[in-house]
Formats: C-alpha cells, structure tokens, sequence
C-alpha cells in the first residue's frame, strides 16, 4: 500500500484509491503517518481532534476510531495499525510514505551536490519534488496538524530554494522563475526565496525586475518587522548592481554560488601578513554518541547555500550536552572553516557572574590579534571591528552558555563563510527574528544511545546485565551528564553490580547521588539550581508549587488551582520555564518535567515551602481533579499516581470517586479496582463514615464497570446497610440511586424500584434537576423489566423532558435509548426505530459510543421483528463490534443473543449455535446477570428443537423458566421462556404439557398486551383438545 500526505491525504493499494471512511479516522490516519516509525499517546490522538477542547468520550473515540481504522485497513494489509501498551503506532515501510521518499531524495540530490554532480543533483530534487500535490496536510485543521502542516511545507520551500540554486549554478534560470514568482508572491518576507528569485532574474538578463524585487522585499520587511534586509540579500542585491561574474553559471563551483567571491576575499587576505589561526574549541569528548540528526541538521545548515552569518541556537536542559555537540561537530567540520574557530564561555548559567556583551567581544578581539589597549570601550564601535576583522573570513564561532539574546547579538558574524554556534539553556527565540537563527532543540538520548554512551564510558562490564543497564539509563533519564556522573563513579567502584547501582537509584534521591565528590559543575542539583536561580521571584514560586503534583503531566488550569493564581500568570511563568528548559509541552495545553527535573521541583517544594502551604496546595489539588463538573478524561493516570502519593490524605475519597467515573468510561478497572480496595483498608482504620460510604460506592461502580456484578451488588448494599450512621442526605441518593442502578441491571426491579424511589425523592426534595433526571431513568428502566410498560414510560418521558430543558444531550441520548428498549418490550416496534434513530444520532454527534451501540441493538431487534434481516444484522454487528472494543462483556452477550436468535429465526442454526457457543465461553468466565443467564438458556431451548433435539431443548426451557420464576420479576421473560419449553414439549408428543406452558404464556402476554399474546393464540388453538 502506499500513503500520502504531501497534499490531500491518499491512500493506494496498486492502483486502486481506497477512500478512508468516517468522521475520526482520516485525521488518525495522518497523524500516525507523522509518526511513522515511532509511536504516538492516545492523548496526543485526542489533541491532533480536537485541540484543547476534547468532548467528555474523547478518549473512548479515538479508541474506537483507531479500531475502526484498523479494520480499514486489515481488508488491504493485515497488521498496518498497531497497539503497544497504551499507545498506537502505523507499521509501514519507509518506502511506502511519500514523506519519507521526499527526504530520501533530497538527501541523496544534497550529497551528489557536495560531490560536484550539479546536473544529478537537480534531477534529484526535481524528483521529489514532484512527489507534492499540494500544500502537506490539505483539508485537516487543527493545532497539532497546523503545526506539522507548516513544517512539511518549509521543508519544500528549502527544497526548492536547493533545487533553484542548482538550477543558477547549471544556467537554467527560466526553469525556476515562474515558480520562484509563484512562491514569492505567497510568502513575500522569506529572504532566501527572494535571493533566489533576484538572482535568476539577473542571471536570465531580467536585472530591472530583479533590482525592482528588492525594492520592494525591503520595503516591506521594514514595513512589517521594522528591520533590514539580511546580509546576504544586501550583498547580492550590490553585486547584481555590479553585475559581479560571480553571478553567472558557476558549474565548477562544489557547494555554494559565493565560493568564488569567498576565495577572491581569501587570496587578498592572504598577502598580509597572518596573525596565528584561532583554534579555541575544548577538547572533544572521547565518548560522544549519537546525535546523529541533530549533526545532519548542523551540516544541512552549513551546506545550505547560505554564507552570510549563519545563526545556530542550540538550546536544551541544563547537563543534556549543549556544549558538547556544538564542540564535536566543530571538531568534525574544521576543514570547513580554515579561518580558524573561536570559543567562548559567556557564564550565562554559571557560579560567577555572566560576561558583559563588552567583556566577550574585548575577549574575542584579543584573540583575532587585536591589542588589548587598540580595543575601543564603546561596545557599538568594538562590535564595528569585531565585525570588521570577520569580514570574507569563513570561521566557527562557538558562544557557549548564553543567558539572553542581548548577551550574544553583538558576537554573531556577519562575513560571509562564517558560521555562529550558540548554547543556552534558554530558548533565545528573538534570535529567529533578528538574525535569521536557526534553533536546534536538544532533547534527552533515546534509551540506546543512552546505552551506547552508558557503555562506551564504563566499558564492556556495562554488557553484563543488559537489563539493569537500561534501568540505570532510565533512572538517569536519559540525561547524558547523569549518565557520565553515574559511569565514571561506577568505574571507581569495581565490585559494585549494576542491579546493586540501579537499586540505589531507585530506593533513595536520585539527584544527591547524581555528582562526582570534588566536581560542582557534575552536581544535578547545582545544574538546576543556576537555571533556577536565573528565573524571576514569579516563576520560581510557580516552579516551587508544581512540585506537589504527582503525576506525569498537568495543565496550567491544575497549576493555578494550586497556586491559587490566575491562569494568565501561570502561563507568563510557563513561558519563561519553557524558555528556560525547565519545562516541557509534549502536546498543546498540557505540560512536563523532565524525571530528574519533577524530582528536582519536589525538592524544592518540600525545603522552601512551609508545611500548611503544601497541604493546602494537596488539597487544591484534590479538589481540582475531584471536580466532576469539567470531565478531565486525560487525568485517568494522573488521579492513579495522587491516590498513591496522597494515599492518606482526608479527602482521598474524592480521587476514588473519579477512578469510579473514569473506569465506567473505559479506563482500567484493575487498577481503579486496587487503588479503591486499598484506600477502604485505611478508612477502616481512620473511621470517617462518610469518607468510607463515598469509596464503597465508587468501588461498587468499579466493580460493576470491570463485570463483576456480584461484587458490585455485594458492595453496594454494604454501603446502603452503614448509611443509618451518617445524616448526609446527598450521600443517602447516591448511594441508594447506584444500588437501585445495579439492582435492575441484575434483574432484581422490585428492590431496585423501591431504593430508586428513595434516591428520587431526595433529587426531588433538593431540586437537583441532573439527579432527577438519572434516578427518574433508572427507576423507568426498573418498571419495564417488571412488564409496567405505561408507568415506565411516564417515568421516561418525565426524564427526557428534565434532559431536553436542561440542555444534557449525554443524558437525552441515554433517556432515548431506554425508551426504545422499553418499546422493544412492549412490541411498539415502530416507536423503537424513531426514539432509536434520534438516540443515534445525538450519541455520533457527542460521541457516547455506547449508547451509540445500545442504540443500534434496538434498531437490530425492531429491523428483525420487521423481517428485514440483512439490515438488522448490519445494525447487530456494529453494535457488538463497539462492545467488543470497549471489553463490555454483559452488553456483547446482550447482543449475541440478539444475533444468535435472529440467525435462528431465519433459518441458519449452525450460526445460531456459533454465537450461542461465543456467548457461553463470555458467560462462564464472568459473572452474569439473571436475566442474560435466563435469555441463554431460552435462546439455547429454540436452537434444540430447531435441530430437534427435543430432550436437550426441554432441559434448557425448563432451567430459563426456573431462573425467571425464582427471581419473579421479568413477566416478559418468563412468558418467552415458557413460549420456548412449550414447543420443546410439543416436540416430545407432550400436547398436555406443551398447553399447560401456553396457557400461563398466554396469560402474562395478554396482561402486558404484546405483539406475542395473538400468536400464542393461534398455537393454542391449533393443539389437540383433551381425550
């Protein structure tokens, strides 16, 4: 199959176009194709849909999205769309992604251009080139995809200011100027498009027009920025005006239209008399690994084309390696810069005080030969010869441990030929503006370059045990100062294992284990404390609160809870940690510590602030994620690792509750399951009533949630049977509202009825509107498993009217569905497809996926009774499809049966007794409901005698009878197991048995007055009268 996405998104099978249907699943698609080789977090998924406003289901939907895509694709090639824990990836061939051909061939045109072979180069990029349709990503919106969307296509721009450039240098100029024109007009401020477009239009003897473009290009950027044109649009636009030879087709030429002009400039230098070529660079590091992009994307930049003071930000945590990428790829790449290379360490973050922009320029003058008492004391006119002296020289110039864009802007190069290399562990991103910087990002080393360089520090003993190496290297997260400090003591200790080392790191504070004795600038904490102390008074006590957060990531609206701030202050302060590497965001709206860095923030937050602020922030934030009136469904892992740190804190109730809301929307009920046992353990002890009432009813929800109905039951009328002992009347509906809930679920709605009645009164009582409307819902849904179908409505449509004057289309949905169960029941099967086709559509709209599938198991079993199999069954498998991927086991036996009976009904009993045996297998490893073991057991009873086994079909009739009788309470049921054990008789020439079954049907059928009651009739009347 082959993927596109350097346009409209396509997918191809040969040549056969396969449309990727659905609302969710071409926008999945794409953003795995962005992720292609690596892969990418259900919340990722949810922000590439729907940016920082995801619906309450979100998580749920792109669940069931990505299953649905799989299917998709598993039609065309099996195994495309992956699951790896808890995260999605595409395995595809790089080959099979025009993306990854797109950078294939650019990178080999670049290298047969670096070899002098101008002609295969253009035909190269004009390769891939053509592999885009458009602009990448046409037709998807978003934050996320905006943003890759922008990447994607200021890659073809470069491409194509290469593939101009060798287009000048073969003296093809028509060949690109329209296209040049085209581009510019589109993005009218890119210098180096205009220089491209300039230069061609000269060299195509179009000077006026040329000479015309830079007017107006300068014009403009002052209009917009307020700045000047670069340096090398300012020199090309004199040497155009010149008419410089440089200008014209240069094939000789190996990387860059200005080498000429370069070498002219060298061969005048070259007569004087030479000061000493600066060689300033540190010493490499024997043991650099990896890095291998970050250093293509350096050469990139050095072969680019550009030779006019080329800017490199390189930016990243404190101890990530900043400096040693930046002196390595010098080392490597000092043929390239025969002038020499100059370094500086500008003590940006540094025990001593930071260089004045004076003092470093003063700095490096005296190393280009300058007398110290000739240097001028005004830093404009010391900048002047600085500059001066790097004139049409091509030199490195490497400005370590920047602090701001003031400190380094007077340092960067403007010759042409020269190249600026600046570390900070600030962002520095105002040098994008005002000199065209290009920023590299350092992040962490992955787990096997951490490896590599683990290894290639300590030696072969690192290959020992594999497995507490790689522990090492996550619990120095990657970081490659962590993992230097931690190998070289290591080696000082050569009977120490790797488990015992792994062990220490992970049983005590990482960080006062991270130094080398005698060595300050190898100290983690002495690291973070210089990027600390460089934050304002703001930020540093923002820093400080987010220390008590447990979890992985958080957002600002969870900081300025805890802060007590606004949220525009925090995000001021975000900024400036971002800024400042001490923050990351992995994903819009939501933000991270590096591990070693949350350890750091912990720290601080238990040594500099006092105990009653940090549980009072604790508490802030127990009530931030407890409340329930903004679903937070991307918190699920967050909530699990507050109820482990605060796991005796007063209020742990409160997380328990949202583990309970979480695990009914999917998430793991294991681990909800064990976090609520445990927290009910330690209320035990604590002996707070209500504390313990709130977690057995969550656990009851947990339980009901993960299937086990029993315990659920068991839990809950635990905690109905304590509720004497507290007066917290909210707390008596709940409770008893969610045991009336799991009662009817049960099939036991007499008892429901009663506990539901009460929940509703105290809803009533209060004038809780969202409460009424539940309780009104689950007390119709009680009164129709009892075969009171007129009052189950009047309770229903009371709910539906609560739901649609209150605006709750979750809860309308839901209210729908049960009226068209309840109209399945009372055989109205008309009003079953209308309630069931609106209840659909709200659900898609809000994506409620399991109402959404309820809903279509009503429509199923209306289209069956309406003899319009092929469409019931459509609508069936949908629905089961939907249960399956959300592991609800009861709701997939449900619709089984449904299957199962239908199939039945048309004849087809080998398919029948298939999804009877699917059922059975999901039956015996849960626990299930009366009413689905009574419905097996019927479905069982027809399958027999359809195959007339008449003896097997009696035992399974009378054993459906027999659960419905004990339980008393499903008329309807038990009026259907009875239909079913009569024809099992009348299949064993039992007509006397057979009418005793018919006549008792027939009476509750003619009671509840449904569709079956007629029937029945008729298959009395055609039995032979008494002897």
């Amino acid at each position: 199959m082959d993927f596109r996405i350097l346009g409209a998104l396509e997918v191809w099978n040969g040549s056969e176009r396969i449309k990727i249907t659905g609302r969710l699943h071409p926008k999945i698609l794409a953003g795995l194709l962005l992720s292609t080789g690596r892969t990418v977090s259900l919340p990722w998924l949810v922000d590439l849909l729907w940016n920082d406003d995801p619906p309450v289901t979100a998580r749920r939907q792109v669940q069931n999205a990505v299953a649905a895509l799989r299917r998709q694709l598993e039609v065309f090639h099996p195994g495309l769309v992956q699951q790896v824990g808890q995260e999605y990836r595409i395995n595809i061939a790089e080959e099979n992604l025009d993306l990854r051909r797109f950078e294939s061939a650019t990178r080999k045109a670049r290298q047969l251009i670096e070899t002098g072979r101008w002609q295969e180069g253009f035909d190269g990029f004009r390769t891939a080139l053509a592999l885009w349709r458009g602009p990448a990503l046409s037709g998807f919106k978003g934050q996320v995809v905006d943003s890759a969307a922008a990447r994607l296509n200021d890659m073809y721009l470069s491409t194509y200011e290469e593939y101009a450039q060798a287009a000048l240098v073969l003296g093809e100029p028509e060949r690109v100027i329209p296209k040049l024109q085209k581009l510019v007009g589109e993005h009218p401020l890119r210098q180096r498009l205009t220089a491209r477009l300039m230069h061609a239009l000269h060299q195509a003897h179009r000077t006026p027009e040329a000479l015309r473009l830079f007017d107006g290009f300068r014009k403009a950027y002052a209009d917009e920025l307020g700045l000047d044109p670069g340096t090398e649009l300012m020199n090309l636009h004199v040497r155009i005006v010149q008419d410089d030879p440089v200008l014209l087709p240069q094939p000789a030429s190996s990387n860059s239209l200005l080498d000429s002009a370069s070498r002219q400039g060298t061969a005048v230098s070259a007569a004087k008399p030479q000061s000493p070529v600066p060689a300033q660079l540190p010493t490499d590091v024997a043991t650099f690994t990896g890095r291998n992009a970050h250093l293509a994307a350096l050469d990139r930049l050095r072969d680019s084309g550009v030779r006019t003071g080329i800017v490199t930000a390189i930016t990243g945590i404190g101890g990530v390696g900043k400096t040693a990428l930046a002196v390595h790829w010098g080392h490597a790449r000092r043929e390239n810069f025969p002038d020499g290379q100059l370094y500086i360490n500008l003590r940006g973050f540094d025990e001593r005080k930071p260089l004045t922009p004076h003092e470093a320029i003063s700095r490096l003058l005296r190393t280009l030969g300058q007398p110290a008492n000739t240097i001028p004391s005004d830093l404009e006119e010391a900048a002047g010869l600085y500059r001066s002296l790097l004139a049409d020289k091509r030199m490195l110039v490497v400005l370590d441990n920047a602090r701001s864009p003031e400190q380094v802007g007077q340092l960067l190069p403007e010759g042409s030929g020269s190249l600026a290399l600046v570390t900070s562990r600030n962002r520095l991103a105002s040098l994008a503006t005002t000199h065209g910087a290009e920023h590299v990002n350092l992040d962490t080393l992955s787990p096997n370059e951490s490896l590599d360089l683990f290894t290639n520090i300590l030696g072969p003993r690192a290959l020992e045990d594999i497995e507490s190496t790689r522990r090492v290297c996550a619990l120095c997260g990657q970081l490659p100062l962590a993992l230097r400090v931690v190998a070289a003591n290591l080696i000082q200790y050569p009977n120490k294992s790797l488990a015992q080392l792994a062990n220490e790191l992970e049983g005590g504070s990482r960080l006062s284990q991270l130094s080398i004795e005698g060595d300050n600038t190898t100290n983690l904490t002495a690291v973070f404390n210089l990027s600390y102390s460089a934050l304002s008074d703001a930020s540093q006590s923002v820093f400080q609160y987010l220390g008590v957060i447990p979890g992985d990531d958080f957002t600002s609206s969870l900081a300025a809870a805890i802060t007590k701030t606004s949220e525009t202050t925090v995000q001021s302060a975000f900024q400036e940690l971002q800024s400042a590497h001490l923050l990351e965001q992995p994903q819009a709206g939501r933000f991270r510590f590096h591990d070693l860095v949350r350890e750091y923030t912990q720290t601080l937050a238990s040594v500099r602030l006092p105990e009653q602020a940090r549980n009072d922030a604790v508490g802030r934030l127990v009530n931030w994620y407890g409340d329930s009136s903004k679903p937070r469904f991307h918190e699920f892992n967050n909530v699990v690792a507050a109820c482990a740190a605060f796991q005796h804190h007063g209020e742990l109730w409160i997380l328990v509750r949202e583990l309970a809301r979480f695990a009914n929307e999917g998430a793991n009920t294991d681990i909800a399951r064990q976090i609520a046992e445990s927290a009910l353990q330690t209320e035990e002890q604590d002996r707070n009533i209500v504390a313990k009432l709130s977690i057995l009813n969550s656990l009851a929800g947990i339980y009901d949630a993960g299937g086990d109905t029993t315990a659920a039951l068991e839990t809950s009328r635990t905690a109905a049977s304590l509720l004497s002992q507290t007066e917290d009347e909210d707390l008596h509906g709940q409770i008893l509202g969610n045991l009336g809930r799991l009662l009817y679920g049960y099939g036991e709605y007499f008892e429901a009825e009663q506990y539901l009645r009460q929940a509703l009164q105290i809803a009533e009582k209060n004038n809780d509107q969202q409460r009424m409307m539940i309780r009104a819902s689950n007390l119709g849904r009680a009164c129709r498993g009892m075969g009171r179908y007129d009052e189950a409505e009047s309770h229903l449509l009371h709910a539906r009217h609560i739901a649609t004057k209150n605006q709750k289309p979750n809860l309308l949905a839901s209210i729908l569905m049960s009226l068209g169960n309840l109209y399945c029941d009372a055989g109205k099967y008309d009003d079953v497809l209308a309630v069931s086709h609106q209840s659909l559509a709200i659900s898609r709209e809000i994506g409620a996926t399991r109402i959404e599938a309820m809903a279509m198991l009503f429509i199923g079993q209306a289209l069956h009774v309406k003899c319009k199999p092929q469409e019931a069954l459509s609508y069936l498998g949908s629905a089961l499809q939907i249960f399956r991927d959300e592991h609800r086991v009861g709701m997939q036996i449900d619709a089984l049966q449904k299957v199962a009976e239908l199939q039945l009904d048309i004849g087809d009993v080998p398919r029948a007794r298939k999804h009877l045996a699917m059922t059975n297998t999901l039956i015996d490893s849960n626990r299930s409901s009366n009413a689905l073991n009574g419905t097996q057991a019927r479905i069982l009873c027809r399958v027999h005698c359809a195959a007339r086994e008449f003896e097997q079909a009696r035992a399974h009739g009378e054993l459906a009878c027999q659960i419905f009788r004990t339980s008393n309470q499903d008329p309807l049921r038990l009026a259907r197991s009875l239909d079913a054990l009569g024809e099992a008789h009348q299949g064993n020439n039992d007509p006397a048995a057979a009418r005793d079954c018919w006549t008792e049907a027939l009476a509750i059928f003619t009671d509840l007055d449904v569709p079956e009651a007629p029937k029945l009739r008729a298959k009395l009347a055609a039995l032979p009268t008494h002897p």
